[in-house]
């Protein structure tokens, strides 16, 4: 996984412990999104050394074919600062496009790095799927439970392939990859066994900067 490119999924996947899932499908159309007019802005976690910077923002970004601004397309960048003995440094830095969707009471995003434009099915690296949640100056940003899914698939509940962890890798921790549909993918996460994918406390907390 390259570092800068897909900076904050691996934030959030190394804060809960989870490989990054990947999805063939994003959890809703692209062409029928709005924009969550609550996310725009730029939000900040502190934690210990670390300090995240995220900002998002709703501009005409356009997805792959289409030659106008997509309405419902959203921009994010993450810019990680370090503090240590020596000064401030910065750790890494990531951007790229999403896009959210509602599900009952439940909000979603479909996020892909590097300012590309949605990937083909079976490309690399797909779509990251997060749930989440704005209350007033907080943004709350949950993961999929990476062991919780492999079960998940290899029950058949959803499709998907599960691959075994390397045999250095310090987690050890399964690949997971979701071919699922994007409406298959929907109506299972609006499930109470989809939703508890997503486990019950957020990976990441950010307050809004003003």
């Amino acid at each position: 996984m390259r570092r800068i490119a897909c900076s904050l999924v691996c934030v959030f996947c190394l804060a809960t412990l989870t490989s990054c899932v990947g999805s063939d499908q994003p959890i809703s159309d692209v062409n029928t999104a709005e924009q969550d007019a609550k996310l725009v802005g730029v939000w900040v976690q502190v934690e210990e050394s670390e300090t995240n910077y995220l900002h998002i923002a709703g501009e005409g970004i356009a997805a792959k074919g289409a030659k106008k601004p997509t309405p419902g397309m959203m921009r994010y960048v993450l810019v990680e600062q370090l503090a240590s003995d020596e000064g401030v440094t910065i750790g890494g830095a990531g951007s790229g496009n999403f896009f959210v969707c509602k599900l009952g009471d439940n909000h979603y995003a479909s996020l892909y790095p590097m300012d590309q434009p949605p990937p083909e099915p079976g490309d690399v690296p797909g779509f990251w799927l997060m749930k989440y949640k704005v209350d007033r100056d907080t943004l709350k940003i949950w993961m999929l439970g990476t062991r919780e899914l492999a079960k998940v698939v290899e029950s058949g509940a959803l499709a998907g392939t599960v691959s075994k962890p390397a045999p250095l890798q310090f987690f050890h921790i399964p690949q997971v990859r979701l071919t699922a549909t994007s409406e298959e993918l929907a109506a299972f996460f609006k499930t109470q066994a989809g939703d508890k994918l997503f486990g019950a406390e957020p990976a990441m907390d950010y307050r809004r900067l003003r």
